[in-house]
């Protein structure tokens, strides 16, 4: 898989996450939810979650593997400093709701910022 691709897919599972992850949420915030609807909820989020590691780690991959000349351009650079941004708006976002909690953004080699 080129890295282009894998990247596409690495966003892709980006946003099915988040938007599992935000389901989760108000199931979890909603007084009217059955047990049955937050099971149902953090079975899909663990879904979302493993496909989204498996993104990550298909993605990493490419990036190792050699260009094939054509480009010179580093998209694991590209995935890094769009980690960095949605980190630093997720706080921005919070930050304004009253909560201001930490933000913990991982880079591409899984270290924490």
């Amino acid at each position: 898989m080129d890295q282009a691709k894998a990247f596409g897919a690495l966003i892709a599972a980006a946003r099915t996450w988040v938007g599992a992850r935000t389901k989760l949420r108000h199931v979890l915030d909603s007084k009217r939810a059955r047990p049955e609807d937050v099971e149902k909820a953090r079975t899909v989020v663990g879904k979302a979650a493993n496909n989204l590691e498996s993104a990550v780690r298909k993605f990493d991959q490419s990036v190792k593997t050699p260009y094939n000349g054509r480009s010179r351009f580093n998209l694991g650079d590209l995935a890094g400093a769009i980690a960095k941004v949605a980190g630093g708006v997720e706080q921005a976002v919070r930050s304004r709701k009253g909560v201001a909690p930490r933000v913990e953004v991982i880079d591409t080699d899984g270290e924490t910022l």
